[in-house]
């Protein structure tokens, strides 16, 4: 699947996303697709880890001879903007400790 199509099947706010795993601009990444900007081989393997192999480096640079990705696509089942994201709270503690006194022997 191409760049563009690819962006089309994306509900509300995916384009953004995709923008942000590629550390890009929205309007950036719609210059890539109007071919404003070239694609290139660097930002052709972030567009296909980004979109999770459903757009590849093969359809976006057919003029460069790849090697095969390392990683299999992913199932297309569960589609990238339904992943969900997990969050551990305890990681954003507001004990103002930087070490719990607990994890250090002898010191309290």
């Amino acid at each position: 699947m191409n760049l563009a199509d690819f962006l089309e099947t994306l509900p509300r706010g995916g384009k953004k996303i995709i923008a942000l795993r590629l550390g890009v601009t929205a309007s950036y990444l719609s210059r890539l697709v109007s071919g404003d900007r070239s694609v290139t081989a660097e930002r052709a393997i972030q567009i296909e880890e980004a979109t999770d192999g459903v757009v590849t480096r093969f359809e976006l640079r057919p003029d460069i001879q790849w090697t095969l990705p390392k990683r299999p696509k992913r199932n297309a089942k569960s589609p990238l903007w339904e992943t969900n994201v997990q969050v551990d709270p305890r990681q954003y503690s507001s004990t103002g400790r930087a070490v719990d006194p607990s994890s250090i022997g002898g010191a309290q």
